[in-house]
């Protein structure tokens, strides 16, 4: 494998993560960067994982001569409302 050097990405609109828990590991989504996800044992280490994966990606397109596939993506707050069953 050849060495890696750390760069600075600047990706479009917001950088949010979401991460989600499954009872065993956590996955990690960067919305904003259609195919960003990684995944693992612990929230760190799959925030970890998904920066990897986002570089990955954002090299291969780089590598493409492509622009990569970013989303526009909106923050919004949601009610959550008990439903009688």
């Amino acid at each position: 494998m050849g060495r890696r050097t750390s760069k600075t990405v600047r990706t479009k609109g917001p950088r949010h993560a979401i991460l989600t828990f499954d009872g065993k590991w956590w996955t990690a989504e960067a919305p904003h960067l259609a195919g960003a996800y990684s995944q693992g044992r612990t929230r760190a280490s799959a925030l970890s994982n998904l920066r990897s994966a986002i570089r990955d990606l954002l090299d291969a397109y780089e590598q493409l001569g492509e622009e990569p596939p970013f989303r526009e993506v909106a923050e919004v707050e949601v009610e959550m409302v008990e439903m009688a069953g």
